[in-house]
């Protein structure tokens, strides 16, 4: 082992490596089948007869046993009918109402047919000749069939039965197998039955008989397939089944007298094998196997010598494959015993590739040896690197483009408010309204410092709650628009961050579009309210509103990645543009509205909290 150890180690080709392994394992089998096959030869031919005889009697005997059960498990079940033990019950059935009798009746005659005609329903697959219920109250009830039955009521029934077998008189509590000679239009003939009475379980009183005629049919077909001449006889020598010929029931076993002299007097034994002569003079041998579910054996007979040729080789090929299932599992251990050292390599790399496949991108392959492996694992390494530094170049860019594309929105606003503004104020002096002019720069001085604010992309809610307040004020002088402000927040929330110039563009976007031509005496209410994680802004006021195809249409272009040239809410649109670049796609603006009614902008972002108190001093 120690130099197969170092062979393998040695720094040799994989191709090299799997033609040792697979040379070794190829030698080490045909030297394990070639003894093998030298030891099963060298058996003998009786034996291996032998062998196969009684494993084929005891397969059959096994499936004899499982059927004869199915038939006892639907006994049980038949006699286990509510109707069935309420007529046995009755000590006189006209007590019984005439009525519930037919009930009765009716309950019990379809039991019987699904049991003859449908078993399969039950579960099993028992066939039945016939099913006779003999009740001592005097019930009676037999399926119909064209044969007639030697009894009519339950006490010719018992009679008939004990003539057969004395202990059906006295031991009724134990299911029976006994032959029914039955008569018809072809003849009489016997069929196998299955006795089970009916008592009282305490009192052991006797209720009646059930008797279930079984299909030598079925019988046949349950053990010919494991033994073709096969016959089922008791032990004094009358034949339940033989191979399928129901004219042979109830006859006694006239194949071969030494054969049943010789099982007669290994009464005791419950399997066996015996040689006997033969009809023709020759040897031969025959298996048999009692059964537990009835007092008869199953008899297989077999040629010893010209009928074995076949079987024997059947069965050392069917040895040869055993065996060889053994040594291939013996094999593929060794074998993987002494590939361990060369796949090994091979599996980590396997394992590693699929590590990789799964995006676990940071683990790196470690080579062992020196062979093809290791130069495809370093390979890999290497290129992972470099997808490594082209993916986190990428990221760097992205985020500098989105930074980049933020701040550029973000300055596309003030000019736009400084224009409007400028333009009110040139208005005011046309006008001839020299004295408000000073409040109008002076608001427009607060709203400037406010959305200048340091340079700081974020400022807390009440700053820009103030920048409005600035801007309405410069409306009310400029424009003479007497709009109302009103907003409803908890107090906690005004040092909510919020990005700067969010809310204003749209105060604006619902006095030029809102109140423009329609009222000049408008209101506009905020609300602001925490959900979980979420901060919800609603803007509603209460100007000339827009259509349901006009809101979608809305809707549907702020979700679009540039601003349409036939757009006019420019405002809106940038205010949703840096929202969703910021935060994500999860987050922006919403608008609801009803012509003549209202208009509702529902603005949702992150909540996070300013973080010192500085922040709040523009």
């Amino acid at each position: 082992m120690r130099l197969m150890k170092k062979l393998f180690h040695m720094p040799m080709r994989i191709q090299s490596k799997i033609m040792l392994s697979l040379l070794a394992v190829a030698l080490i089998m045909i030297l394990y089948t070639s003894i093998v096959s030298f030891q099963l030869a060298s058996d003998k031919v009786k034996e291996v007869s032998l062998r196969l005889s009684e494993s084929n009697t005891a397969s059959a005997v096994s499936a004899l046993n499982n059927s004869l059960n199915d038939v006892h498990k639907l006994s049980v079940q038949f006699i286990n009918i509510q109707a069935l033990q309420s007529v046995a019950r009755s000590q006189d059935l006209r007590t019984i109402p005439d009525d519930l009798f037919v009930s009765y009746q009716e309950e019990i005659a379809q039991a019987v047919l699904m049991l003859k005609a449908n078993a399969a329903a039950y579960g099993y697959g028992p066939k039945f000749e016939f099913i006779s219920v003999q009740m001592k109250n005097g019930y009676s009830y037999t399926s119909q069939f064209d044969d007639v039955l030697p009894f009519s009521d339950y006490e010719t029934c018992i009679q008939y039965f004990s003539d057969q077998n004395k202990k059906s008189a006295y031991d009724y509590t134990s299911p029976q197998w006994l032959l029914c000679q039955v008569g018809g239009d072809a003849g009489n003939k016997s069929v196998l039955t299955y006795l089970r009475f009916l008592y009282r379980p305490v009192t052991l009183e006797k209720l009646g008989v059930i008797v279930f005629g079984i299909s030598e049919e079925w019988v046949s077909e349950t053990y010919l397939p494991y033994a073709q001449d096969a016959c089922l006889m008791t032990k004094s020598g009358i034949l339940y089944s033989a191979s399928g010929d129901s004219s042979l029931i109830g006859t006694p076993y006239n194949q071969n007298a030494s054969l049943l002299h010789a099982i007669q007097e290994k009464s005791t034994s419950a399997a066996s094998s015996i040689a006997y002569e033969g009809g023709s003079g020759k040897p031969q041998i025959a298996s048999y196997q009692q059964l537990t579910a009835m007092q008869a054996y199953l008899i297989v007979p077999f040629d010893l010598y010209e009928g074995i040729s076949s079987k024997e080789m059947r069965s050392f090929l069917n040895a040869v494959i055993i065996m060889g299932v053994f040594g291939l599992a013996a094999t593929a251990v060794l074998s993987h015993l002494l590939s361990y050292g060369l796949s090994k390599s091979v599996v980590t790399l396997t394992d590693f590739t699929k590590s990789v496949e799964r995006g676990e991108t940071s683990l790196r392959y470690q080579p062992h040896g020196q062979d093809e492996i290791a130069y495809l694992g370093q390979q890999i390494n290497d290129m992972l690197d470099q997808l490594q530094i082209a993916a986190d170049q990428r990221e760097a860019d992205l985020k500098a483009n989105q930074e980049l594309e933020l701040q550029l929105n973000q300055i596309q606003i003030n000019p736009h408010l400084l224009y409007n503004t400028l333009d009110s104020a040139l208005w005011i002096l046309q006008c001839g309204r020299t004295s408000d002019v000073s409040m109008l720069i002076a608001s427009m001085s607060e709203f400037l410092k406010i959305s200048l604010s340091k340079g700081e992309m974020r400022i807390p809610l009440s700053h820009e709650l103030d920048l409005i307040r600035h801007y309405l004020n410069i409306q009310k002088i400029a424009r003479q628009k007497n709009i109302r402000l009103e907003i409803e927040m908890d107090e906690a929330l005004s040092r909510a961050e919020i990005i700067k110039l969010t809310l204003q563009p749209l105060v604006e976007n619902s006095i030029v579009h809102g109140f423009s031509g329609y009222r000049d005496d408008g209101a506009i209410r905020i609300h602001v309210q925490r959900c979980g994680d979420d901060m919800l802004i609603r803007i509603s006021d209460n100007g000339i509103g827009m259509l349901p195809e006009e809101v979608d249409t809305l809707n549907h272009i702020l979700q679009l990645p540039s601003l349409p040239t036939y757009f006019h809410h420019f405002g809106m649109f940038n205010v949703n543009r840096r929202i969703v670049q910021a935060f994500g796609q999860r987050y922006g603006i919403k608008i609801e509205s009803e012509v003549g009614e209202h208009t509702t902008i529902d603005i949702v972002v992150p909540y996070s909290q300013s973080k010192s108190q500085e922040e709040l001093n523009v």
